[in-house]
């Protein structure tokens, strides 16, 4: 059954922002199924109440926006624990030149008090550098402080509500008093999860 559904409060514009920058076909899969929807696969777009949207105009939206979450969530989750380890490593850097400095072993090993001297402010120059290239891998490029870690406890928690919304697709496929207004705002949650990782992250959109 494809029912007209009351939009009034029907809002999925991050789905369809996911999917216009990284799935340009399912956009145009969407438009080709659905003229009569046209205007409401612009993104941003509150649907009012009198709009005239069928069930299936908006399952196939969900069904486009768990489609485009679930790749840019495995890309997601490969991206920030690779800054993560890189971060870590530069951390190690700065923390064995820190113990150098500190231990005098640099200042054991030369004679010369001088390039002693000059040698333990090299160290603790690499060690403040380490240290700022740490914290830069670690800190988002927008969108607050929260860290890679964060992030990636976002999109593991994202994976995990996908695959719990697939099984809710089918559910609402097959069964015409299921919620698929729940369903719709559910995927639009996580599609703006991914959106604003990727923001954070810097980490570039690949078409699926």
């Amino acid at each position: 059954m494809n029912e007209p559904v009351d939009t009034s409060s029907i809002k999925y514009n991050s789905i369809l922002e996911l999917i216009g920058a990284c799935s340009p076909n399912a956009m145009r899969e969407l438009t080709s199924r659905f003229p009569e929807a046209r205007a409401f696969l612009q993104r941003g777009l509150v649907l009012g109440g009198t709009a005239q949207i069928g069930r299936d105009f908006l399952i196939a939206i969900a069904q486009s926006g768990i489609d485009a979450a679930g790749p840019q969530v495995a890309n997601l989750l490969r991206v920030a624990p690779a800054r993560l380890s890189r971060a870590r490593t530069w951390r190690l850097f700065a923390s064995v030149a820190t113990a150098v400095t500190s231990t005098g072993v640099a200042s054991a090993a030369i004679v010369e008090a001088k390039i002693a001297t000059i040698v333990g402010s090299l160290l603790t120059l690499a060690s403040s550098l380490c240290g700022l290239v740490a914290q830069h891998l670690e800190s988002p490029l927008f969108g607050g402080t929260s860290g890679l870690v964060e992030t990636v406890e976002l999109m593991l928690k994202a994976e995990s509500e996908l695959a719990a919304l697939r099984i809710q697709m089918v559910t609402v496929q097959n069964d015409p008093s299921a919620d698929v207004e729940g369903l719709l705002k559910s995927v639009n949650s996580v599609c703006a999860a991914v959106r604003r990782a990727q923001v954070q992250l810097g980490a570039k959109e690949f078409a699926t």
